[in-house]
């Protein structure tokens, strides 16, 4: 059975989430920031992509229940984030209690991250001074056994060869000083003249954009600092840790599930048994398998185990896992229930297909209501020759391979354009422009309401830009309403409208408004607009408004996401294997038997071959035997012909050449080949020189009727007024007949 939904609970961790040990992900721990602009989310071009809310969501990824606070504050030196005790030298900035190391203290820090790009190096504060600082920090935090990291410096533009020369002091101060504790946040920043690469300047030489952020996160993770938090437990204790489901969503015949045993406390060398547990709630079958851990597991380690399941064919399971060791802590041998659903692949069937000689052949391939089939003419070929369940062509030799495919799910391709930003606005309108790079059609929107309860949101669109139709109702186009459950503000909502096709270049504009005025949705308060941008899409900052085309204010930035789908993909959701049908032309073959000359009284049965069916003679009889004799069919030479069908329905035919004479003189009258040239021919044809003129010849149809009692002359004989088709010349000489087919094209 197969389902068209998926639900996977858990997924795999980032590979670097992979590098923490066992004791981690069984631990707790407060993060606290200290720095200037960099650290408080200056550059990006949202908050979620600053390093440090990037960095929170990693953490969090490893335990929900940790913590990273951040204390940055733009314009902050390291005079500001001194201890609440220390008494700044004259002229230097004083300590912020609110935003310093005490402040960390009282936070509950079990780890400090300091961010100090350059604001120290700008004032003019030695490479020393900011050493000592730095070292000061580092003594009030292993005073109260808290672990501390510090960053480099930053590449700057704008600053001076004395300034740069502070940065690169304080730099390599920094990473001396405190070693494996320093994070580099310089090199691949910089450029030739030690200023902001322009890949990674945010625009004003001073801040970092999202694409550095990102790299500087990935430097944090690097540190793997958790690591140096975690607690170990005194004792012995195996738990499992994990269930980790590997990303297929159709599923597989060997769909791989991945147990992780942990050990959070000492060093056990004892055999542990690992026994895995599955319940397919489709067809309520029951499967249990073991393995064993035979050198048990060291401290803060873990051991990850694989099992397999067939969900192939799709289903909804549970999963629970569960082991067999000595430990002082048994609530944590066994694991959660686990749910997890696999689509499955679509199953197909195939009709192979007999087709009759010069006919088209029919494969046929079905599957489920809803799945697609794809025809390909290869098994491994990327671009399919036909869609349908019936593929029909005019074969080109005896036998044809195609192979066809059962495929779930829609044939293109499908996105989603994530535009999820902090928003600081709640109003009851926002126009925004998007300009298609390509050819899409929009399916959907998610967006942000302010509002708890069942809000509805009416859309308006217009193709061009809303700029200059802010206030002009009958310049847009209703596109529906639609609404969603709230319960919590800020909560999404999908909403769901006809689609919108768009091509390469076009704009289109959108206005969204709840139908209560007392409602609100949420956006982004701007600055300056701006544009985002995916492969295909992009989306310029856009405007606020008032209930409805009321008042403006721009510009304001989209926050949510655009569901759209493009191209063409046969391989759809889910596929089936492709499996080969065959077209074969059937070789039936309808025989008479040969010529011959009756002669007296003699007969002859001509009978249909049992595998034929509905004959038709030349003589208008339809049982399957007629018989010939001079009582029948007169004395003379006649071209016997039948019509029938086979086993596949295919016509067959054959004609007979029998000559009826009165008395037994013609015992040794024998049938040759008459010679004729050109053949095919366009009527007119050549009689070989033997045959005399004057010499009488009989034109049969190829339903063995005669049609023309003709003589030769000047060796010719001249059928151009007759249509186009097969004719046979039969002409009796010296007691022989001769005939010949002519074909008439």
């Amino acid at each position: 059975m197969r389902y068209l939904f998926l639900s996977l609970l858990f997924i795999y961790h980032s590979l670097s989430a992979q590098n923490y040990n066992s004791c981690v992900k069984s631990s707790n721990f407060h993060i606290v920031v200290l720095g200037s602009s960099t650290a408080a989310g200056a550059g990006p071009s949202s908050q979620d992509s600053s390093w440090v809310n990037r960095y929170r969501k990693h953490i969090q990824t490893i335990n929900i229940q940790n913590q990273v606070s951040n204390l940055g504050v733009g314009g902050t030196t390291t005079y500001n984030i001194m201890p609440d005790w220390y008494t700044s030298p004259t002229g230097k900035p004083s300590r912020d209690s609110t935003k310093n190391i005490s402040e960390a203290i009282r936070l509950g820090a079990d780890a400090i991250i300091v961010n100090m790009p350059s604001n120290d190096a700008a004032r003019g504060y030695t490479a020393l001074e900011q050493m000592n600082n730095f070292q000061l920090l580092k003594a009030v935090a292993d005073s109260f056994n808290i672990k501390i990291w510090v960053c480099t410096t930053q590449p700057r533009n704008g600053f001076n060869s004395i300034r740069q020369q502070i940065q690169l002091d304080t730099r390599d101060s920094i990473i001396a000083f405190f070693g494996i504790n320093s994070i580099e946040f310089w090199s691949g920043f910089a450029n030739a003249t030690n200023g902001i690469d322009t890949l990674y300047d945010s625009g004003d030489g001073v801040h970092m954009n999202d694409t550095a952020h990102g790299i500087l996160c990935k430097r944090v993770i690097n540190k793997l600092i958790p690591n140096e938090l975690s607690d170990t437990l005194s004792y012995i204790d195996i738990s499992v840790k994990e269930i980790l489901f590997h990303q297929s969503s159709c599923g597989d015949s060997l769909d791989k599930i991945s147990i992780i045993v942990s050990n959070i406390g000492q060093t056990s060398s004892a055999p542990i048994s690992v026994n895995f547990e599955l319940k397919n709630l489709i067809s309520s079958t029951f499967i249990r398998s073991n393995q064993n851990i035979s050198l048990g597991i060291s401290s803060c380690s873990s051991d990850t185990l694989l099992f397999s399941i067939n969900s192939y064919r799709g289903g909804t399971f549970e999963i629970r896992a569960f082991i067999d060791s000595i430990d002082v802590n048994p609530n944590n041998d066994s694991s959660t229930i686990y749910s997890l659903t696999r689509i499955g692949h679509p199953d197909i069937s195939i009709t192979d297909d007999y087709y009759c000689p010069n006919d088209s052949a029919f494969l046929t391939a079905i599957s489920l209501i809803g799945d697609t089939i794809v025809w390909y003419d290869s098994l491994n070929a990327i671009s399919p020759i036909h869609i349908g369940s019936t593929y029909s062509f005019l074969p080109n030799n005896l036998s044809s391979t195609f192979f066809a495919q059962a495929v779930s799910g829609p044939l293109h391709f499908k996105e989603i354009f994530d535009l999820i930003q902090s928003t600081g606005i709640n109003w009851n309108g926002y126009m925004l422009d998007m300009i298609a790079n390509d050819s899409i059609i929009l399916d959907s929107i998610t967006i942000p309401i302010n509002t708890p309860g069942n809000p509805k949101v009416i859309t308006y669109y217009r193709y061009g830009s809303h700029k200059g139709s802010e206030n002009m109702a009958q310049n847009w186009t209703y596109w529906g309403i639609d609404s969603s459950i709230i319960i919590n503000s800020g909560d999404l909502a999908h909403l769901n409208y006809p689609e919108l096709r768009l091509t390469p270049n076009d704009t289109l504009a959108i206005y969204l408004h709840l139908q209560n005025q007392n409602s609100s949705l949420s956006y982004k308060w701007m600055s300056s607009a701006n544009i985002r941008s995916d492969s295909k899409l992009s989306v310029y900052s856009g405007t606020g408004v008032s209930h409805t085309f009321g008042t403006t204010y721009y510009p304001r930035n989209f926050s949510g996401k655009i569901h759209y789908h493009h191209g063409f993909n046969p391989k759809g959701d889910c596929q089936s294997a492709r499996i080969a049908v065959n077209a074969t032309e059937n070789q039936a073959y309808l025989d008479l038997g040969n010529d011959t000359i009756l002669n007296g009284k003699d007969s002859l049965y001509l009978n249909l071959p049992n595998s034929f069916k509905h004959p038709i003679w030349s003589n208008g009889d339809t049982s399957r035997q007629i018989l010939v004799n001079v009582s029948n069919f007169g004395i003379g030479l006649h071209l016997i012909s039948v019509i029938a069908l086979d086993s596949i329905g295919c016509e067959n035919r054959d004609t007979i050449l029998v000559q009826l004479n009165l008395t037994l003189g013609l015992s040794e009258h024998k049938t040759t080949s008459l010679h004729i040239k050109p053949n095919p021919s366009n009527g007119l044809v050549y009689i070989d020189k033997e045959i005399k003129n004057g010499t009488p010849i009989q034109v049969f149809d190829q339903y063995g009727r005669l049609i023309k009692n003709e003589v030769i002359t000047n060796q010719q004989l001249d059928l151009r007024g007759f249509p186009k088709g097969i004719y046979f010349l039969v002409i009796l000489l010296n007691q022989q007949s001769r005939k010949v087919t002519l074909l008439i094209q």
